[in-house]
């Protein structure tokens, strides 16, 4: 199969290829790459030019047919967002989508540079200054991503939200109920911020660090397919510090546990769970909404996490893990880095 792809990319594929400034030449060489939980679903291929010492192009070619709409998905947003001038060289280039043996085959640019996901496990990026550098250019090509994007601003509906929310995790988790005091706390805070103005952009939909490409002073950002062009801009930048304390080495070359990382970077005083709480209040800041306010929309992200099918290609087991956290946020609100009296 490798051999027959390779030969197309230099073939019947290559009018895609040149469009898009590449000259491939054989022999091309190509190295397998997809993770555990889904090779059974999808494929990836790095294809190396003749000679070249970094992938040039990545080519995914889906074994399912939900696989192969997320690949149309995928392509359809690239499309859009390499329109954006302002995140030139930061995607992937779509080169197209192809048919091959009746797989769906997505075949894009490569970006340099290392997930940050892998760059932190190999501590390779743990220093503090180099933490907090790799955090504020991921959160600025964010903005600058959601500023391109922006569209309408919406008005903040209050205790309704709260209540859709809340109705969904009991219909998703066997009538769940979580602590009175907590939720009287969150319908209190949706009634002060009623009314806010909140604006609507697109989201990437899976950005954690393991979509985040770090080469020297640059970023880029991979993996669309889980890109919606209206939403609130909160969970992106939500997703991307939980994720961030999750990857993050906290046991030598070995994570903590699930509900260890959380409290630390959320739950416990100390200079990680600092820089989470500094980061999100700049970001925020950016977009106008009030400090206060971030402890009833991170609630609300992480019911939206541990409740709904959307953004993320989560199955019950990754929705259970959400749910683990936010029991864990209900449980100890008061202490949180986000609680403000």
């Amino acid at each position: 199969m490798i051999t027959e792809l390779l030969n197309r990319l230099i073939g019947e594929w290559s009018t895609e290829t040149q469009k898009a400034g590449l000259n491939l030449k054989g022999p091309l060489f190509a190295l397998k790459a997809s993770e555990a939980r889904v090779k059974d679903r999808k494929i990836n291929f790095f294809v190396f030019d003749h000679n070249s010492h970094e992938p040039v192009v990545l080519m995914k070619l889906a074994r399912t047919s939900s696989y192969e709409q997320r690949l149309r998905d995928e392509y359809r947003a690239l499309n859009k967002v390499v329109t954006l001038k302002t995140l030139s060289h930061t995607t992937p280039f779509p080169i197209g989508l192809f048919d091959y043996c009746n797989h769906v085959v997505l075949i894009e640019q490569c970006l340099p540079g290392d997930p940050l996901s892998v760059l932190l496990r190999r501590h390779k990026r743990n220093g503090r200054d180099q933490m907090h550098q790799d955090i504020s250019r991921a959160m600025n090509w964010l903005l600058t991503f959601q500023e391109g994007t922006r569209a309408e601003t919406v008005l903040f509906e209050g205790s309704a939200v709260v209540e859709a929310a809340l109705n969904l995790l009991k219909m998703r988790h066997n009538g769940k109920q979580l602590a009175d005091d907590f939720t009287q706390n969150l319908f209190q805070l949706a009634v002060e911020f009623t009314g806010l103005a909140i604006p609507r952009t697109a989201s990437h939909g899976d950005f954690w660090p393991g979509n985040v490409l770090m080469n020297d002073s640059k970023i880029g950002v991979i993996d669309w397919d889980y890109f919606e062009p209206d939403q609130f801009p909160f969970n992106d930048a939500f997703l991307f510090i939980t994720s961030y304390a999750r990857t993050y080495p906290w046991q030598s070359w070995r994570w903590a546990s699930r509900k260890e990382a959380f409290a630390h970077a959320f739950l416990e005083k100390n200079w990680f769970s600092q820089l989470m709480k500094e980061t999100i209040t700049d970001y925020l800041q950016e977009l106008g909404i009030p400090e206060k306010s971030i402890s009833l929309f991170y609630a609300l992200f992480l019911m939206e996490m541990a409740s709904t099918d959307q953004g993320l290609d989560r199955d019950q087991q990754q929705s259970k893990r959400w749910m683990e956290f936010l029991d864990l946020y209900a449980g100890n609100w008061k202490t949180s880095i986000f609680y403000t009296k």
